[in-house]
C-alpha cells in the first residue's frame, strides 16, 4: 500500500476551482477510531503540532516525508495556499480507499474555495495516508437516483415549512456531495424572507425552534440521542455533527433519520414502535446546525457511515400553495401536509 504524497497535492493547488459556501450545517457523525484519529490529526496539523502528527505516522508516510521538519514545511506551504487558515468544516465522512479507511474533511477557505483533507488509517492509530487538495464540486455518484421508496412517508412536520436544501443536484442540495446523505433535506420555517422572529441571539429566536417533529411512517426506533446541547446561532457543534437524532427502521430496507433535535425533547427509545405522525422530538439546533432546522433523510442502512442515501418522497402535500399527491422536495419550495 503506497501512501498519498502531500507535496504532490500542494503542487496541484494552483488549479483550484472556486467553490460555493454552504448554508446550514448538518450531517451525521458516529464516533469511530479512524474518525477520532482523523479529527485529532487535522487539529494538530493546522495548529502547528506537526511533531505529534509525525509521531502517529507509519513508516511508509515517514519514508515519503523524510522528516518532521519536512512535514512542518508542507504545513506552511498549505497555510499560504489556503489563506493561512484551516477553514470552516463543511462536511466529514469515512470512506474506504485502497483497503484502508479514510477520514475525509471538506472545508472552505476564507476566499470561498473548497478543499479536501484526507487522513487514512488501517487500524485507527497509525496514519497511513494524508493529503490536502482543492475539492472538485461534483455530486457523489449514486445508484439510487431513480429509486422508488417502498414505504409511504408523510411530512414529519406540522404547519408550513421552507426547503432550504433539497433535490438531486448539487445546485439544489449541498447534501449531494456525500453519498450517505445524498438526497437529504434541510427544512426551516420562513416568514417574509426571514427564519427568525427577532434579532437572533439564541436558538429560541428562530421560527422553527421547538416545533414538533413527527415520525414520517410506522416503524421501530433503531437509535436515539438526546443529551447534546443546542448550538448558538452561527456557532455549530463540529464534533457531534448530527446532534440529537432519531433513526427509525421502517422495514423493507429503509431507515429514516431526523437530526438536530432540541436537547431533552426526544420522546422515543431504541426498540420502541412508533406510528406515522407520532411526535418523536422537537426541532432544535444541536450538532452542526447554524440555526434550528430539521435534517431528514432516508437511507438503506441504520448505520449512517455504512448507509447510502435514498430519495424520499412525501405524500398528501401542499407545495407552493398547490395540492400534490406524492413528490420529492426541491430547494426553495414551501411545503405543508394536505388538510
Amino acid at each position: 500500500m503506497r501512501p498519498w504524497k502531500p507535496l504532490l497535492a500542494i503542487a496541484l493547488v494552483s488549479a483550484a476551482p472556486r467553490g460555493a459556501g454552504a448554508a446550514g450545517g448538518d450531517g451525521g457523525m458516529v464516533e469511530d477510531p479512524v474518525l477520532t484519529l482523523g479529527r485529532r490529526m487535522s487539529g494538530d496539523f493546522w495548529a502547528g503540532r506537526t511533531e505529534q502528527v509525525w509521531a502517529a505516522m507509519g513508516p511508509e508516510m515517514r519514508g515519503v516525508l523524510k522528516s518532521p521538519e519536512a512535514l512542518a514545511t508542507a504545513r506552511q506551504q498549505l497555510l499560504a495556499l489556503t489563506g493561512s487558515t484551516s477553514g470552516e468544516t463543511q462536511d466529514e465522512q469515512l470512506v474506504f480507499v485502497k483497503g484502508q479507511r479514510v477520514y475525509v474533511r471538506t472545508f472552505t477557505s476564507g476566499d470561498g474555495r473548497r478543499w479536501l483533507e484526507q487522513w487514512g488509517s488501517s487500524d485507527g492509530h497509525t496514519v497511513t495516508a494524508f493529503f490536502v487538495r482543492p475539492a472538485k464540486l461534483k455530486a457523489a455518484p449514486t445508484r439510487f437516483d431513480a429509486y422508488q421508496a417502498k414505504n409511504t412517508y408523510r411530512l414529519p412536520l406540522r404547519g408550513t415549512w421552507w426547503v432550504g436544501w433539497g433535490g438531486h443536484t448539487l445546485e439544489q442540495n449541498q447534501h449531494a456531495l456525500m453519498s450517505n446523505q445524498r438526497f437529504a433535506y434541510d427544512l426551516l420555517i420562513q416568514k417574509d424572507g426571514k427564519t427568525w422572529r427577532a434579532v437572533p441571539r439564541a436558538p429560541s429566536d428562530f421560527l422553527a425552534w421547538d416545533q414538533p417533529i413527527l415520525a414520517p411512517a410506522d416503524g421501530t426506533v433503531a437509535s436515539a440521542t438526546d443529551g447534546l446541547a443546542d448550538s448558538a446561532p452561527g456557532a455549530p457543534d463540529q464534533v457531534h455533527k448530527e446532534g440529537n437524532v432519531v433513526i427509525i427502521d421502517h422495514g423493507q430496507g429503509e431507515w429514516s433519520m431526523l437530526a438536530h433535535l432540541k436537547q431533552g425533547s426526544v420522546r422515543v427509545k431504541p426498540g420502541e414502535h412508533v406510528k406515522a405522525g407520532q411526535e418523536i422530538g422537537r426541532c432544535g439546533s444541536s450538532g452542526n446546525a447554524t440555526e434550528p432546522h430539521l435534517h431528514v433523510q432516508l437511507m438503506n442502512a441504520p448505520d449512517f457511515w455504512k448507509a447510502e442515501g435514498l430519495p424520499l418522497p412525501f405524500t398528501s402535500l401542499v407545495v407552493d400553495g398547490k395540492p400534490v399527491g406524492k413528490t420529492e422536495l426541491v430547494r426553495g419550495q414551501t411545503v405543508s401536509s394536505a388538510p
